[in-house]
Parts: C-alpha cells; sequence; structure tokens
C-alpha cells in the first residue's frame, strides 16, 4: 500500500518533490520509506508524518491529499476485469471480504464485517485502541471507494471510538 501511495504522489507531483519532503523527515524515516518493499511494513507514524509534510509542501490539508491518492490507489488495484467482477458481487460478498482490505495495509488490529440489511454494514475494527486518524480515515476511503467501483451509490460511514479499536457503520445505495 505505502509504494502504491509513493508511485501515485510521485506522478502527480514529482518524483523529486517526493523524494524532497521524504529526505526532509529525517534519516530513519527516509530510509524506512524509500526502501519500502511489496512484503514490508511501514510504521504508520512514518507514514503519516510523511502525509503531512507532503500535505504542506502542496499546498493542501493532509486528508484531502489522503482522500485524493488513497482513490487512485484503490481503483488502480480493481482496474479491468476485477472492477467489473466487482459490479456483479453481492452486497454480502463484498463485506464479507472487507477484512481483505485491512490486512493487506495494515499489521495491527483485526477487521470483522456483516451485512445489517441491504445497503447496510457493520465493520470492527478490534485490537487497536487509540487508532490512528490517519488508519481511520485510510479504511473509509478504502471502503467507500470500492462500494462505488462496485456500483453502489452515495456509500457513508460513520465511525465510533471503542475501548478496543472502533466500529464502521456503513451505508450505500444501489
Amino acid at each position: 500500500m505505502v509504494g502504491q501511495h509513493l508511485q501515485v504522489l510521485s506522478e502527480r507531483f514529482g518524483a523529486a518533490t517526493v523524494s524532497e519532503v521524504r529526505r526532509s523527515l529525517g534519516e530513519e524515516i527516509s530510509d524506512e520509506l524509500e526502501s519500502v518493499l511489496p512484503v514490508d511494513w511501514v510504521r504508520v507514524s512514518s507514514f503519516e508524518q510523511f502525509y503531512a509534510a507532503m500535505a504542506q509542501r502542496t499546498g493542501r490539508s493532509e486528508a484531502e491529499l489522503h482522500h485524493q491518492i488513497g482513490r487512485i490507489c484503490v481503483e488502480r488495484a480493481f482496474k479491468g476485469v476485477w472492477r467489473l467482477l466487482l459490479r456483479f458481487t453481492s452486497d454480502e460478498a463484498l463485506v464479507a471480504r472487507t477484512p481483505l482490505l485491512h490486512s493487506k495495509a495494515f499489521s495491527i488490529g483485526t477487521l470483522s464485517s456483516k451485512l445489517i440489511a441491504p445497503g447496510r454494514a457493520e465493520i470492527e475494527l478490534s485490537g487497536w485502541p487509540n487508532t490512528p486518524e490517519f488508519v481511520r480515515r485510510g479504511l473509509k476511503i478504502g471502503i467507500t471507494t470500492v462500494l462505488e467501483i462496485s456500483g453502489r451509490t452515495d456509500a457513508r460511514i460513520a465511525d465510533e471510538k471503542r475501548r478496543d479499536g472502533l466500529m464502521y457503520r456503513v451505508t450505500w445505495g444501489t
């Protein structure tokens, strides 16, 4: 996930800008982000600091930049035939696969999901007390983007802090 974000940011703002921002965060964070491989985990705090610095450098809010780039990354992950198949996937199947989204992006916490009714789901993140806002927002971006590219409309998420994590209440139209 981090590698995809860095790639899209480089395409949008130039590899030199991304490199300069990364280096401005100090050697430890710079090295962590520079050498990231698809099998590596990057600390959320490092990625969040990088995003804050990129947002400042590009004149955007961190939330705005995260949403824009996160959406593009999810859309690219589901391109071609996968996007077409998503349109024929039931709500129940989409919701049931949501924990996979989390497991590919984060090494902390566990996601569980259930369809409550047509166009309504509850998704619970456990095992991550005091979940960082960056993570909360990233999961919202991923979930709503998948719903939208699968043909669902007006996807909305409200999240509520829990002692052990979060509860997301998701709604959408068909």
